[in-house]
């Protein structure tokens, strides 16, 4: 299917999401409850943007180094604000990764490093999510979604991703080679996505003090992720437990990830609506979250288009350009 006809569908399914969303509420209460919000707590969140940038970046860092990188700190920092404009207003959430992608190459790794680092970077951080949910599943209270497939699903996940990581970390290469023919029996755009990661996870295979460290920034990061979220919720009035927010983040976050829309419009809203409905929070008021959460995701991508526009598209340091052979240097 060509790329247009894919993003037209996306848009319908975004389009077609939203208004059955509206249908049913009244846009006036929406926006009274957002106009009620504690501006002042939101500014704090909104700053704790900037805390994820810093884990992120020292996570990123981690396993550039883990290769043989020694990229600049605040060189990733503004690659990683790059990304989230990438990430937002481009038709697909792999743009920023792409850039991530390409700043890690051009800062002294080779391609398949820079995919690796990338790959494993996001790996650490599902891993990180899903461990969160578990948790909560076991210990908190969550009404139906207890009774649901949603903790089956979760479980399954969480376990598959520490399996990976062990497989690499603690076992031998053989079961390694195991998971590689599991992984290409699976369907197509599972079994790509699997034997990436596998692919990433053998290049860390002798990085084990690496792994462990990006994985501690990893559960860092993603504690950031559910507090901000939790924050943002007590912004505006919402009797929601942080405890609950361990579970409802993982889960809105994974169910974003499949792209079957424009960025996650129209499926960030039904997730949030749905899951804060279990939670007692009356529609109006899971809308009017989900478009604050957006809207502070909109401002953090435009921050980073600004940095992007003033970036120099150079190498980072001289030395690294210098000691590529000629023929890396052009991309060969």
């Amino acid at each position: 299917m060509n790329s247009w006809v894919k993003t037209v569908l996306k848009a319908a399914i975004s389009a077609a999401l939203i208004a059955y969303l509206i249908r049913s509420v009244d846009l006036r209460e929406v926006w009274q409850i957002v106009r009620a919000a504690d501006w002042a707590i939101l500014s704090f969140a909104f700053c704790m943007f900037y805390v994820g940038y810093a884990i992120t970046a020292a996570r990123w860092r981690t396993l550039l180094r883990a290769l043989g990188n020694t990229s600049d700190y605040w060189f990733l920092v503004r690659s990683f604000m790059v990304a989230v404009f990438f990430n937002n207003f481009l038709p697909s959430t792999i743009g920023g990764d792409a850039m991530r992608m390409y700043d890690s190459w051009r800062s002294g790794s080779t391609k398949s490093q820079a995919v690796a680092a990338v790959v494993m970077d996001r790996f650490m951080g599902l891993t990180a999510l899903l461990a969160f949910a578990v948790v909560a599943l076991a210990f908190g209270k969550h009404g139906s979604i207890h009774d649901s497939d949603v903790a089956v699903v979760v479980a399954v996940m969480a376990c598959g991703a520490v399996m990976l990581l062990l497989s690499i970390m603690l076992l031998p290469r053989s079961f390694s080679g195991w998971l590689e023919r599991v992984s290409s029996r699976l369907p197509a755009g599972l079994s790509k996505l699997s034997e990436a990661v596998t692919r990433s996870l053998r290049a860390f295979r002798n990085q084990r003090a690496a792994l462990m460290l990006a994985l501690l920034l990893s559960f860092l990061l993603q504690a950031n992720v559910v507090l901000y979220h939790w924050i943002v919720a007590s912004a505006l009035g919402l009797s929601v437990s942080l405890m609950a927010f361990f579970l409802i983040v993982p889960i809105a976050i994974v169910v974003m990830m499949i792209p079957v829309s424009i960025n996650g419009i129209g499926v960030r809203e039904g997730l949030f609506v749905l899951l804060l409905g279990v939670h007692g929070v009356p529609q109006a008021e899971g809308l009017a979250y989900a478009w604050v959460i957006y809207a502070l995701l909109l401002l953090q991508g435009l921050i980073g288009g600004v940095v992007f526009a003033f970036r120099r598209d150079v190498r980072t340091t001289d030395a690294v350009s210098a000691e590529r052979p000629s023929s890396q240097k052009h991309g060969v």
